[in-house]
């Protein structure tokens, strides 16, 4: 168990944090080398879940929002009195993996790496719960431990909480709503190079959010969408290189109800069936041969207004009839329905 003490008054870890107090930030890190067998680990500090056992003799560290605070740890009677070898102080880099939800909700991980450093944990995003400012989806930079590359968000607006974040939550985006995040990049090694990176994430966010990033300074630059640049380079800066990036993530609105091409067409025979809708409404879709005999109904119910263009949202035909037997080879009809709008595209299966 984790005690704090301000002089004053104790309290336990939840009640630190809780924020009716705020003498804690709430999540405490823990140093986790990359040793090459899990999957899933990353070569930086990790938020310690609640409930966990610390372990003796490895690197924590927590956000304070008061002076003079004393946190007291029950250490095990077991607790040996020399630490073990530090073989991990040099650990291999790998990258953790990121998964995404809707254009509304979602997380992008950024990566920024030199020769000899790299920040392979700094996070932007949007939740439900987030809100505008500080709020407990927020996570604290973690120290520098000397000649690195560091990408965080800086907040001196924040009051009581103003510092260096590595992780920025945002309210949910709304359709036709954007988002913006500063950005700083910094490193203390001299004539750095830097590069950084979003191309192992962006591809898990939906298509229909749009990003994009542009530099502030020192030098201003243009817009860029990042599903195209997928990274940046920055030129060293001397003894110390410190850029400010602009990033913004934008879900367009939809203005007409819309039926797209299916892909892949030809299909052999499984296809996915793309559409838009500019109003909630109910969404059927049926399938004709060249005689005009309906041969498949997929009746996708109530759809709210939004795109579903991608593998997961689009419609989905597995090339079959209505009792299941696989259609023959040739050229068919779709057609959408939703209130008062029709459409028809032609999409050819092809074995």
């Amino acid at each position: 168990d984790l005690i704090f003490e301000d002089g004053t008054n104790s309290a336990t870890f939840a009640q630190a944090a809780a924020e009716e107090n705020s003498w804690i930030e709430g999540t405490l890190y823990r140093w986790k080398p990359y040793t090459g067998t899990d999957s899933d680990s990353t070569d930086t500090y990790v938020a310690v879940e609640t409930g966990s056992l610390l372990d003796p003799w490895q690197g924590y560290w927590l956000k304070t929002s008061r002076d003079s605070l004393v946190m007291t740890i029950s250490a095990p009677d077991s607790l040996p009195d020399n630490p073990p070898s530090p073989d991990f102080l040099i650990p291999s880099m790998k990258p953790a993996v990121s998964t995404q939800a809707t254009p509304g909700c979602f997380a992008l991980r950024l990566a920024l790496r030199s020769a000899s450093a790299s920040d392979l944990t700094t996070t932007l995003g949007t939740h439900p719960g987030a809100r505008r400012g500080w709020d407990l989806f927020d996570r604290s930079e973690p120290p520098a431990l000397g000649r690195t590359a560091s990408a965080y968000f800086d907040h001196p607006e924040w009051g009581t909480r103003s510092g260096r974040y590595n992780r920025d939550f945002q309210p949910d985006l709304r359709m036709g709503e954007e988002r913006t995040w500063q950005l700083v990049v910094y490193s203390d090694q001299p004539d750095a190079e830097l590069t950084l990176s979003w191309e192992e994430f962006i591809a898990d966010l939906s298509e229909e959010l749009s990003l994009q990033i542009r530099q502030l300074s020192p030098s201003p630059g243009d817009w860029q969408e990042m599903r195209l640049a997928r990274s940046l380079r920055l030129d060293p800066g001397g003894r110390i290189t410190k850029a400010i990036f602009e990033i913004r993530a934008h879900w367009p609105a939809v203005e007409r109800t819309a039926l797209l091409p299916s892909f892949p067409n030809p299909s052999n025979p499984e296809v996915w069936i793309p559409y838009e809708l500019a109003e909630e409404g109910r969404v059927e879709i049926r399938i004709f041969n060249l005689l005009g005999q309906q041969v498949r109904h997929l009746n996708l119910g109530l759809q709210p207004r939004g795109r579903y263009t991608g593998h997961g949202r689009a419609a989905w035909w597995d090339g079959r009839d209505a009792q299941g037997a696989p259609v023959s080879s040739g050229v068919y009809f779709c057609v959408l329905r939703t209130g008062d709008f029709t459409a028809m595209r032609k999409l050819t299966i092809l074995k």
